[in-house]
């Protein structure tokens, strides 16, 4: 219960951020002729292509240091996590469901609800996926728990040109851990879970902070 509580608490500090005012980040220049188009198809997942191993890697961030070990693959249950249908590796919607909005590209998601869990659709649920930008909440626990919100920092060019997505951060530039947080969850920003984890004892001492929160 601590844990879920702490989740909430997240999430609602995360709903206070988008009403509240902080830094101003750059926004991209639409055209005014410009028309959203789906970036490209979703890929099919029918055939279960990543149910023991995630795809490749899409930049070096995903690629283990030299030296390092790649973790042996956890072993597939027998049973899938929520029965059968959700065994399944394609696209699960409920029976009368209306089509999928034709702008999904995420390869597999899951769409549950929050306060009964139950899970309303989903794409591949049981792939192997790298975490990738939902692993930050597990980093903004941590950080929630050993840092002072309205602390100053300044950027680090370690800090700004960290690989990966981005939210401006720039070296020397003075931030609250307030705004890296509002970095980290609603733009993914690599640069700002860069400058929590320095206050944290450095990348590694924090992931492993995050596993030990975890587990």
């Amino acid at each position: 219960m601590r844990t879920i509580s702490r989740v909430t608490a997240a999430l609602a500090t995360t709903a206070v951020l988008l009403t509240t005012a902080g830094p101003a980040f750059a926004q991209p220049i639409e055209s005014p002729t410009e028309t959203t188009t789906t970036p490209f198809a979703t890929p099919n997942t029918d055939d279960c292509p990543f149910a023991t191993s995630p795809p490749p890697a899409i930049d070096l961030s995903e690629v283990p240091a030299p030296g390092e070990t790649v973790p042996p693959p956890l072993p597939v249950p027998a049973d899938a996590v929520g029965g059968a249908k959700l065994g399944q590796c394609g696209t699960v919607t409920p029976d009368g469901a209306p089509p999928l909005p034709a702008d999904i590209s995420a390869t597999g998601w899951v769409l549950s609800d929050l306060d009964s869990g139950d899970v309303i659709a989903a794409k591949d649920p049981h792939g192997r996926y790298r975490p990738a930008s939902t692993i930050k909440i597990l980093l903004a626990l941590v950080a929630l728990e050993e840092l002072d919100l309205n602390t100053t920092i300044i950027a680090t060019a370690e800090d700004a040109n960290t690989e990966g997505s981005a939210v401006g951060i720039g070296k020397g530039g003075v931030y609250t851990n307030f705004q890296l947080m509002q970095g980290l969850v609603m733009a993914s920003g690599n640069d700002a879970a860069h400058a929590l984890a320095a206050q944290l004892g450095g990348d590694a001492r924090t992931v492993a902070k995050m596993n030990a929160e975890a587990q």
